[in-house]
């Protein structure tokens, strides 16, 4: 295939990274997907032949548990799916979603103020752990407190589908989370909390931290949400990978734009990583030549094309303000130990020898984001806009991915005109 699709040769490490990824990804899903058919069967009455289809619909629409599989299991076993209940359920959910999106009131209406963090500091509430972030697709965790926007309560029984024309948005504390919650320009994940029973789900459409309290706020699906549950937290892999590709891409283009303007001027103001686009705020006093925009794409097209892997560990504050190169967002105030960020180069072998002159050519940052594992998940960066936005700042908004393609076609169909 190598013939056809050269960039199968140029990538063979990455796409066999992938393959083994999703490999075991779905292997979970099997595992898991297995371990809760046993559990339906198990609750099912004595004498019940039929496997209730609302369970096939969850076990499809909330772990991935593909269909086909469930019947075949079921087959085996000597039972069959209730296939008219399962349309239904389908048709149901479908409707239901419709329905959500016109209806109730946001999940930005549900913060915590400090008057509800104190309350958690009384009542001994630990801060979330989100290292999972990182890492995990999916982790269990334990509701530690569930909250409307104004009081604190032990259950939330109403669901979209007992209250679809108005089903209340709430918040979620959890133990720990692989959620990225709101922070250093990067938007929130999205997904769902599942307990372990599959009786219920809620739905998280957004994500906020405030004083280390990670809120997670959405609406309940189906079942009810209690203090002490424990759930299966899953974000939403294909909101997260694009958000990755445009973090990194981020890291790149400020590296990028301090090699072609060739000035440590370009010092960063502000910047957005969402699913679609990724925007970049910096300092510079001219105005950036056409042919300048150019060599700036081409700079991150390079080293996109060179798949760099990106590393990320954390350092000791002291230890990382010496590496040569490194860049950090003036006036920004960070933890200690913070994390770095480098592409192309190992971040072990930098602190040997922090001060080297060689880590100048390598984007290396403070950053708490998520990223790609290496540079070539980024496929392809396209520069849709330059502007100044005042005076002496000046704003890129670019793409990647899937995105940065489709612009690459409009761009050539306009050409062609």
């Amino acid at each position: 295939m190598g013939d056809m699709f050269p960039e199968i040769q140029k990538n063979t490490d990455l796409i066999k990274e992938i393959l083994c990824e999703e490999e075991d990804s779905f292997a979970r899903t099997l595992d898991r997907g297995e371990r809760l058919f046993e559990q339906t069967v198990a609750k099912m009455p004595e004498g019940t032949s039929v496997i209730p289809g609302a369970s096939v619909w969850r076990l499809y629409d909330t772990y991935g548990f593909p269909v086909d599989l469930t019947r075949i299991m079921a087959e085996e076993a000597g039972l069959r799916v209730d296939e008219d209940e399962f349309n239904r359920e389908q048709e149901r959910s479908r409707e239901l979603s419709r329905k959500k999106k016109g209806g109730a009131s946001g999940p930005d209406n549900v913060v915590l103020d400090v008057h509800s963090i104190a309350h958690l500091n009384k009542q001994g509430v630990p801060r979330t752990n989100d290292e999972p972030k990182y890492a995990e697709r999916t982790t269990e965790a334990r509701v530690l407190a569930v909250f409307t926007g104004k009081d604190f309560v032990t259950e939330q029984a109403q669901s979209i589908a007992t209250n679809p024309d108005d089903v209340p948005v709430f918040g979620v504390l959890l133990d720990r989370t692989n959620f990225y919650a709101e922070q250093g320009g990067q938007e929130y994940d999205t997904g769902s909390l599942v307990t372990l029973d599959m009786s219920s789900e809620f739905t998280v459409e957004n994500v906020q931290v405030y004083g280390g309290f990670v809120l997670h706020t959405g609406f309940l699906k189906y079942g009810s949400l209690k203090v002490g549950d424990v759930v299966e937290a899953q974000y939403d892999v294909l909101r997260r990978l694009p958000i990755r590709s445009n973090h990194s891409a981020t890291h790149v283009l400020n590296f990028a734009l301090r090699k072609v303007l060739q000035t440590e001027e370009a010092d960063q103001k502000g910047s957005l990583v969402a699913p679609d686009r990724l925007r970049f705020d910096f300092s510079y006093k001219n105005s950036i030549k056409p042919e300048e925009i150019r060599d700036i794409e081409a700079m991150c097209n390079k080293i996109i094309g060179e798949n760099l892997r990106v590393y990320a560990r954390e350092v000791s504050l002291s230890d990382a303000r010496q590496i040569n190169g490194l860049r950090a967002v003036f006036g920004e105030v960070y933890p200690d130990p913070v994390r770095v960020v480098s592409v192309g180069a190992d971040i072990d072998e930098v602190l040997k020898t922090p001060q080297d002159a060689r880590w100048a050519n390598y984007s290396i940052e403070f950053c708490g984001g998520t990223h790609v594992s290496g540079t070539a998940d980024m496929k392809v960066f396209v520069i849709i806009e330059e502007t100044s936005i005042a005076k002496g700042i000046r704003r890129i908004v670019a793409v990647t991915g899937e995105e940065a393609l489709k612009a690459q076609l409009v761009h050539r169909s306009l050409a062609a005109e």
